[in-house]
C-alpha cells in the first residue's frame, strides 16, 4: 500500500495545542501548551504508510517496499520513532520471512530490517473502516504515550482519511496528553500489564499505581456487566429483562465515568440503551439515551466523522417520531446517511 512524504501527513494545526518534549522516564511525549476544553480536536494526521496485515508473512515485503519509497526526510522521521525490542513485537512469520530472504544474501542488513519491522509493529494503528487488517503508521501520533486513564482518544476518520486525536476531558496547560494503546475499559491491572509487556514499559497511571482505590473491581465489573447485558438482549427478551438490561447499562456507565474513561465503549452502551428503550416502546427514553450517545460521539470522534453524522440523523428522526407519534427508527446504516 502507498507511502507518503511527512509534509503531507502531519496536519499543521490552526492552533498550536501541544509540543513534543522529553518526559522523565518515558522518552518523548506530548504536552499541552494551553488549557484545552473537552472534545477539542488537537490533531488530524494522515498515515505515512499503510500495510495490509491479513497475511503476517507479507507484512515484511510490503514494509520493505514502502520504506524504500519514503523520501530521505520521511525515512529520518520513521527512524526517529522509538520501538520495542524486535523479539517481543515482531510475529514469527515475519521473522521467518526475514531470515529466509536475508540471512545469507545480505546479513549486514538484518539489524536494519529488524529495526524497521519493530518500529512499525510498535507504532502502528488499525484503520477500522477499511478492514480489521489494515494498519497505518502516524509519526506524530506515535509520540503520544499510553495511559489506562487517557485524556485523549484516537479514531480513524474515513471521511478525511486522517487519524484524529480529541481530548476527552478538560486538560490544563503543561499536562501530558495520553491515549490508550490497548483495551483498558474492561481489563484489570494484570491483564493490561500482560498486554503491555511486549512494549517493555510499566504504566504509571492512576489506575495502575493506586489499585487499592477500587479500579480493578470497577473494570472487572464492567466486563461482567457487558456480558450480562448481551445475554439479556440476545434472543427474545421479556420487557422485564429489557428493563434490567437498560438499568445495567446505567451501572456500566457509572463505573465508566468514575474511571474517567471515554471512547467507543461508552458510545456503544448509550446506543444499546436507546435501542432497548425503542424495543420497549419508550421513545422519550430512547431520545435521552441517543442524545448521550451523540454527545459522546462528538467528544471522541468529532462532528465531521461519519458515525457522528449517522448518530445525529438518528437522533433527529427519533425526536421527530416523539413529536409526531409516528413509528420509531433503528440506528442508521452508513448507506442511509
Amino acid at each position: 500500500m502507498a507511502s507518503a512524504d511527512p509534509s503531507s501527513v502531519s496536519s499543521n494545526q490552526a492552533i498550536d495545542f501541544f509540543e513534543i518534549k522529553e518526559i522523565p522516564g518515558r522518552g518523548k511525549g506530548v504536552v499541552s501548551k494551553n488549557d484545552i476544553p473537552r472534545g477539542t480536536r488537537i490533531l488530524a494526521e494522515g498515515p505515512m504508510m499503510t500495510i495490509c496485515m491479513k497475511s503476517p508473512a507479507s507484512v515484511f515485503t510490503q514494509l520493505s517496499h514502502n520504506y524504500q519509497q519514503l523520501s530521505p526526510a520521511a525515512k529520518s522521521l520513521y527512524d526517529s520513532l522509538n520501538h520495542a525490542p524486535p523479539s517481543t513485537v515482531i510475529p514469527e512469520p515475519d521473522c521467518s520471512a526475514l531470515s529466509s530472504r536475508h540471512d545469507f544474501a545480505c546479513p549486514s542488513e538484518h539489524p536494519t530490517l529488524l529495526r524497521i519491522l519493530a518500529t512499525f509493529y510498535t507504532n502502528h494503528f488499525l484503520l477500522d473502516d477499511l478492514s480489521p487488517y489494515t494498519a497505518g503508521l502516524f509519526p506524530t501520533i506515535s509520540r503520544f504515550n499510553h495511559s489506562c486513564v487517557p485524556n485523549a482518544h484516537w479514531a480513524w476518520n474515513p471521511t478525511r482519511n486522517r487519524m484524529t486525536i480529541q481530548t476527552t476531558r478538560d486538560v490544563a496547560a503543561d499536562v501530558e496528553l495520553m491515549i490508550a494503546y490497548i483495551l483498558v475499559t474492561t481489563w484489570t491491572y494484570k491483564q493490561r500489564e500482560a498486554a503491555l509487556q511486549p512494549y517493555e514499559f510499566s504504566c504509571g497511571c492512576e489506575a495502575c499505581l493506586n489499585r487499592e482505590l477500587g479500579s480493578d473491581e470497577r473494570r472487572a465489573r464492567m466486563a461482567e456487566t457487558g456480558e450480562r447485558i448481551a445475554k439479556f438482549v440476545d434472543g427474545a427478551p421479556t420487557r422485564e429483562e429489557l428493563e434490567i438490561a437498560r438499568d445495567m447499562v446505567g451501572g456500566f456507565l457509572e463505573d465508566y465515568e468514575v474511571e474517567m474513561l471515554a471512547g467507543r465503549e461508552g458510545v456503544a452502551k448509550c446506543q444499546q440503551a436507546a435501542e432497548i428503550s425503542l424495543e420497549m416502546g419508550e421513545l422519550p427514553s430512547a431520545v435521552d439515551w441517543a442524545e448521550r450517545m451523540v454527545e459522546r460521539m462528538r467528544v471522541c470522534f468529532g462532528e465531521d466523522h461519519g458515525e457522528y453524522e449517522r448518530g445525529k440523523l438518528w437522533l433527529e428522526r427519533l425526536r421527530a417520531s416523539v413529536g409526531s407519534g409516528g413509528p420509531s427508527v433503528g440506528f442508521l446504516e452508513e448507506s442511509e446517511v
